[in-house]
Order: C-alpha cells, then structure tokens, then sequence
C-alpha cells in the first residue's frame, strides 16, 4: 500500500523509513496475492469423489474407440480359446479359481492393476463315477450296456480327457423301466401321449434338449410319473443347415442347468456363500427325485431303434440317419426288456472364483457398465481381447467416462449369481447396464442378440458399425433379427441381471458348428465381429453424456405388451370381475411420461454436470421401477414383473408372466385364491407403472 505524502508529515527520517519498508512489502504481497489468484491451477469440483468435471477431449477420445476395432486380432482370440478350450470347465471342479489366477494374471500384465479375485465355496452336485445304461432281457442278462463317458475331441495338445456327462441335482439311484420317446418334454408332448392312451409311468423316457428349460423338462416326467429321463442332443437341433457329417462321431451336451430356482449356492438361497453365512439343510433343497442323464446322440440313436409301437407325429422327427416313425415310439408290449439307468452323485463342497477388473471412469466413477460371459471358453476368450484392447488404449490417453468392470465368471452362471447376492445393494444402486455373451447351442456359424428395449437401438447402432466376414459393405446389424430382439434369454448370463436386479442387458450370442472349437477361419471371422460389437455397444454406454436408453421405445414396448395382454385375457378377467382398466390406462400414462422425460432430456444444458447427473440417476432407475420384493408367484428370485420369462413351457418369451402364469394357474383350478392372486399380480404391474412414472417426472431437472 503506499500512502500519501501528508501521511510522512512530522516523521522522524527513522519513523519514515520504517513506514515506507512496510508500504513496499504490503504493496509487493497484494501483486503477488492478484497474480496468484488468477493463475491458480483450476479444481475439478468432483475432486472430492474421485470424479473429474467435464467431458475432455471428446473427440480425441472417439478416435481411439475407433482404431480399438481394428485392434482386435482374430489371433489372439485363437490363442484364448485354445487356452481354455484345454481347461476342463466342469463347474464342480475347482478349476475354476485356476482359471481366475489366469485371467487376473494376464489382465495385470495388460496394466490393469485394480483386479479382484472372488471366492464362493459352495456345495453343489457332482457325480461319484459314470452313470450307467443298460439294455436287460426277461432272464436279467444284460444284452447292451454304456459307461456313460465323455471323451473331450478337439484338444490342440492332441490329449484327449475323459469327463463324466451328469444332469445338476439329479436324483442318485437306479431306475428301471420300459423305454418310451417322449419328443422334448414339453407339456403338450406329454398330453399327446396321453390322448394316445400311452402312460409314462413306471418308464424311462427319452427326450431331446432344446424348446424349453431342461428343468421344465424333469418336472413334466415327474409329473407323468416317469421312473427316469434320458436326454440326447438331436443333430436338427443343434445344426439345422449344417451337414450331419460336420458332426462329431459323438454329440454331447451336458447338463448345465439346475432345478434350483436360485442357480447359485443351493445352501445359501438369497446369499453369497461366504465365511458366516447360514447354510440350510440339504432336506430343503428342491430336487427332482428321479434319475436323469444326459447321453450321447449315438447312444440315443441305439434306443431309439428298439421302439416299434405307435407311430409318432412328423414334427417329432429328428436329424438321425433314420425315420423314428418308422421305428415307433414306445416299446412292443411283448418285448420284456427293460431299460435300466443307474446314477450316483453326491454333495460335494467346490470352490468358485469370480475375477474383476476394473477400469475407472473419469466423470461418473460410480456407474458401472459390466461386461461378463457365462461361457468358459468362447465367452471368456473375446473378453479378454476385448480387456487387451479397453488396457491398450488406455495406455494412449482414452479415459471411460463411466466405470467399466470385466467379469469372469466362476463356474458358468454360478460365480455370477453369487457375486449379485453379495454386492446386489451396489449394483442395484450404482449398475447401468450388463453386456454378456454367451455361446449358443443350435445354429450355424453366426451371431445373434437379444436385447432389453431400453438398449435395443444401442445395440443396433453398434452392429451397423462392424463388417461381417469379408464384405467391406455387410455389417453385422443385417444379420440380425429385429422382430426377436426383445428377450435376454432366461437361460443366459443375462439372468439374474436382468430380472432379479433390474439392470437391463444386452446378450450378444455366438454359435457355432458342433465340433467347432471356434478356431476356424469362419468362426474366428465371427468371434472378431462379436469383439468389435461388444467393444462398440461398450464404448457408447460408457461415453455418452446421458446413459443411451431408449425410454420412448421402452414404453411403446411395454404398451405393446399390455394392449396383447388385454386382447387375450380382457374377456375371462371380465366373467371373474377382473378389470385391467386400470393397468392400462397405468401403461398410457407411461407412454406419455415417457415422450415428455425425452424432450425434457434434449433441452437439458449438458455444461451441469449436477443436471446431467439427476437425468442419469432417474434413466438408472427406470427398469428397477419394474421389479417388485416379493417375486413372481413361486418364484421370489424372478423380480422383473414386465420381462421376466414365464414359468410355463409354452409362453416362455410372454411378458408380464406374474399375471399370464396366474391366469394360466387360475384357469386349471377350482380354488377362488388363485384368481384372486391374478388380480393382485395385476395390481403389481399397475403400481410399477406408475413408480415407473414417479421416476421419469421429477419436480424438476
């Protein structure tokens, strides 16, 4: 500061020199305060959750995504699979943690350093030796017999390893019966038999794989009173455009599914099997209490042609080198021989390893987008191509704007089901969306999608970005069906995802020749396209400023539903005093808020990030609004009352299933309760319309 003169007037030349040294030091502390306060490093507002403000170089980023898909090498994938492919995945081993060393190994050696590796122990099924079949005549002679093992074909070290094919949670015994076909099991198979005057009781029936759950399956032959289940992989099934000799000599599909409506830790329903958790008693698990057995086609082929009675309908023909019509489908009343299978697996205590990396987002650190595969070896190949890649380029500057956390999944879907139950309170508060791919079993060389609504256009946008093989003008969106988009798959990875936590997923699904261990030139061609897809749907959801879901379609879906639903049912609901009116006008009152929260989205300033952020939490919440806490009706671990799949064979990919399997319950029953449990699965949907509704109109952006 410096003073005026009449300031120094009387002072003593000491007293002025005092005064005119603290004039220059204040005057020289003010300029340096000024030039400080403007040249000041900025602060990122986030700084104190870890997130940074603002989008960056955003189109700096977008050219790294786009070199990413010319970074994905066919050779690598083949290095992957080959890798796998000579691991046993058999998920009652522990190789599975084996596995999850692997991966955390190689994922480090990307430069990936946060990587979690999760243990389950768990108790499930694995059987004690080889199950056996056996033809035995009237005297007790045994005049065919098969150890039922399967020898692993295809192993690029030229070993070939033995493994013993089961059905999970099997009942353990010996049944004994005559032999009878019973087409896939479905219901109406069974009732067909029945208008036939054929009774399955007391038999052993032989079903193909494929149609509907393989648990449906046993619980049809029960409820028929069948003595056991023989299941077979049909060739027309698994390869309908593929000649039978591109086949394996034996083709086998081994039970990979369980009659445990929960699909993790049967000890541990709900919850993670961890040190401390109560493990229930194994009298509490429901199992089938039969025998059943997954055989090889060339096996089946065998039984098949010692049926000669009751010549079977056209549509229950199969691939085999021969007409089962011809050959009937029962057993000659006279032929006193009998088929006798015999099944020994026990509880047994198995460790599963999930492992997790995780690549931090730069905006929103706290949204994760999940990328995850059910599948062993397929899956888990692309997935760590595509993890190569995210660390690649991360390397050169790209940053997610979201979280994105790779997922390798213990044990199929069990490593995945336990690690939901353990962070489900995260995940349903912090999950955007979850990218699987899983390996189908029927079809030729290509890839498929299903789809939640609310990420359908993502994922076809995706696609119109990837070439298929090697037209440069054929992408991968043209090779997919739109009109069959709308479903997950209730068998997929997407499963529990989807309609226990409402999180919407995206299941990208690869097929391939049986025999194929994806390693030639086509499937590879494949296995590339479905990486660049993934890497593509990837990089959208974890770029975009607003998460890209769709809300208008999602509601013009769900009303689709809803206006079915109405056609189908309106006239029985009316003769119980049953209205949907209500539900209805719920579904168009959606549609409208659906239409208003877009336009309100597109006018939102993209510079407030705290806007932004509300916009982001009520797009995250939406498909939650859809899951109720008590469950469908039996099955209090399928929450999603919209998209759910049905419990009954013959409506699996029905929608609202809460109230179609109610109906459908309702209308085979004299019990009044059960119409009443139709009206309150209506008003369920009802109310998470209008919760739905509550998410999308906040009081203000």
């Amino acid at each position: 500061m410096v003073f005026p003169p009449f300031f120094y007037m009387g002072m003593s030349v000491q007293k002025k020199f005092i005064c005119g040294l603290a004039s220059f030091i204040l005057f020289i502390g003010l300029v340096g305060f000024i030039i400080g306060f403007f040249a000041r490093p900025s602060v990122d507002k986030g700084s104190c959750n870890g997130a940074k403000n603002g989008n960056g170089d955003t189109s700096g980023m977008l050219t790294y995504e786009k070199d990413a898909l010319d970074l994905v090498l066919a050779e690598r994938i083949r290095h992957y699979l080959k890798y796998f492919g000579n691991e046993s995945h058999i998920s009652r081993t522990n190789e599975s943690c084996n596995q999850a060393q692997f991966i955390k190994k190689e994922w480090n050696s990307f430069g990936l350093n946060t990587v979690e590796l999760k243990r389950y122990n768990v108790q499930l099924w694995y059987p004690k030796r080889p199950s056996e079949v056996m033809l035995v005549n009237e005297t007790g002679k045994v005049v065919y017999s098969s150890k039922l093992i399967q020898k692993k074909l295809h192993t690029l070290d030229g070993e070939s390893r033995n493994k013993f094919p089961f059905s999970v949670y099997s009942a353990s015994g010996v049944a004994t019966g005559k032999l009878l076909y019973a087409n896939y099991g479905r219901e109406d198979d069974f009732k067909y038999l029945e208008d036939k005057n054929i009774t399955c009781a007391g038999k052993i029936v032989l079903l193909r794989y494929g149609k509907i759950h393989e648990a449906t399956k046993v619980a049809n032959a029960q409820k028929w009173k069948a003595a056991g289940i023989l299941m077979y992989l049909d060739p027309i099934d698994y390869t309908a455009n593929a000649p039978h000799n591109n086949l394996t000599e034996v083709t086998w599909y081994p039970s990979d599914t369980d009659f445990w409506e929960n699909k993790g830790d049967p000890l541990t329903p709900g919850y993670p099997a961890t040190a401390g958790i109560h493990r229930e008693s194994v009298d509490s698990i429901p199992l089938s209490n039969i025998p059943v057995q997954p055989i090889s086609d060339k096996e089946a082929e065998t039984l098949l042609r010692i049926l000669n009675q009751t010549v079977k309908p056209k549509n229950w023909q199969g691939g085999l080198d021969f007409s089962y019509g011809i050959q009937g489908i029962q057993m000659d009343p006279n032929d006193t021989r009998r088929v006798t299978l015999n099944v020994s697996i026990g509880l047994v205590k198995r460790s599963v390893c999930n492992v997790v990396g995780t690549i931090k987002g730069r905006t929103e650190p706290d949204r994760y987008i999940l990328l995850g595969s059910p599948s062993p070896s397929t899956g888990t190949a692309v997935l760590m191509e595509v993890a190569r890649i995210l660390l690649s380029i991360r390397k050169k500057g790209w940053e997610p704007h979201r979280t994105i956390k790779l997922c390798g999944w213990g044990s199929r879907n069990i490593g995945s089901v336990e690690w939901i139950e353990e962070y489900q309170r995260v995940l349903e508060s912090r999950a955007v969306a979850y990218l699987n791919v899983d390996k189908g079993v029927q079809g030729n060389f290509n890839t498929t999608v299903k789809s939640n609504p609310l990420l359908e256009e993502t994922a076809f946008q995706a696609a119109k970005k990837v070439k298929v093989l090697d037209s440069p003008l054929q992408s991968l969106y043209n090779e997919w069906n739109k009109t069959s988009l709308v479903s997950t798959g209730s068998e997929s990875g997407c499963l529990f995802f989807a309609y226990k936590i409402g999180v919407p997923c995206v299941n990208l699904i690869y097929r391939s020749y049986n025999g194929s261990s994806g390693q030639t030139s086509d499937s590879l061609k494949y296995l590339v396209a479905l990486t660049q897809v993934w890497l593509q749907m990837t990089f959208d959801i974890a770029r975009s400023e607003f998460i890209p879901f769709d809300v208008v379609h999602y509601a013009e879906t769900l009303c689709t539903f809803i206006e079915n639903l109405s056609e189908t049912y309106n006239g029985n609901l009316k003769q119980k005093n049953i209205t949907l009116e209500f539900l209805v006008k719920a579904a168009a009152d959606f549609q409208a808020a659906a239409k208003t929260f877009q336009d309100c989205l597109h006018a939102v300033d993209k510079e407030d990030v705290l806007k932004v952020r509300m916009a982001n939490d009520r797009l995250l919440q939406l498909d939650r609004a859809f899951t109720s806490k008590e469950g469908l009706p039996g099955r209090p671990f399928m929450r999603h009352v919209a998209l759910a799949p049905s419990y009954f064979p013959r409506a699996l990919d029905s929608k609202f299933a809460g109230i179609t399997d109610s109906i459908q319950t309702a209308q085979g029953s004299d019990n009044g309760k059960d119409w009443e449990r139709v009206s309150k699965q209506i008003s369920m949907v009802t109310h998470a319309f209008r919760s739905a509704i509550s998410v999308l109109q906040p009081p203000e952006f």
